[in-house]
Formats: structure tokens, C-alpha cells, sequence
């Protein structure tokens, strides 16, 4: 896989995950990460595990998160990783304890034994 496939796979794989968040699809936001996946947001305690990560965002839809937003600033690719970059926009229905925020994001992506492209490390900072 080219650079640029590997680019063009990881933008989409971003779009999906973000509609997959509003919709509530957890089958999708699943398949965003790697069974060994770790997230690390901030304050909270860090979430380890694809099936921890899928309740984290589904507990978020829950609580209020009506939108999310990603624009990619750099996106390296070196073999099976790829180093993402870049800044979120969250939007709330302000009815329960999510509110809007927006901040920086770095992500490690690593390449499956399948082919695609699943997030390893995802590390969100809000900067509100």
C-alpha cells in the first residue's frame, strides 16, 4: 500500500468514526481501533481495550455529544503506523454533562494484519 492509499484510508476511516460517534454505531467505532487500543483524554483515567473504548464514546453520545469534527494538520505515514495530527470540534445539545469543546489530538495508527488501518493511541487534549 502506497503512502497515499494509506492516507486516503485513515482520512475516511476519521469520517466514519465521526458519524459513527453521533449515530451511537458502536459495530463502527469498533472497528476504528485495535483490540489493544488505548485512549487517553485529558483528566480521566485512561480507557485500554476497543470494547472500553466503544462504551467511552457511547456513554458520551449519551450525555449529551450531538456532533464531532476532525481536521487532519500532518499525517505521517513510515510502513504500518501512521502519526496523525490535528484538531477536534465537539458539539453538545448542552441537555447533560457533555458540552461543546474543541482541542488537539494526536493518534498513532497502526496497519492490521487485515489491511486497514485502526487507531493504536489516541490522545485528545481539550484546550477548553
Amino acid at each position: 500500500m502506497s503512502v497515499e492509499q494509506a492516507e486516503k484510508s485513515i482520512r475516511a476511516s476519521n469520517a466514519r468514526f465521526a458519524a459513527a460517534v453521533v449515530a451511537g454505531d458502536a459495530e463502527i467505532i469498533g472497528q476504528t481501533y485495535c483490540a489493544d487500543a488505548t485512549l487517553m483524554f485529558n483528566s480521566l483515567p485512561t480507557v485500554v481495550g476497543r470494547e472500553a473504548i466503544v462504551s467511552f464514546f457511547l456513554n458520551l453520545k449519551r450525555a449529551g455529544l450531538t456532533g464531532i469534527e476532525f481536521v487532519t494538520d500532518t499525517l505521517r505515514v513510515l510502513g504500518d503506523v501512521g502519526i496523525e495530527i490535528g484538531t477536534f470540534r465537539v458539539a453538545a445539545s448542552g441537555e447533560g454533562p457533555v458540552t461543546d469543546d474543541a482541542g488537539r489530538y494526536t493518534i498513532v495508527h497502526r496497519r492490521e494484519p487485515d489491511g486497514a488501518w485502526r487507531i493504536l493511541v489516541d490522545v485528545p487534549q481539550s484546550m477548553g
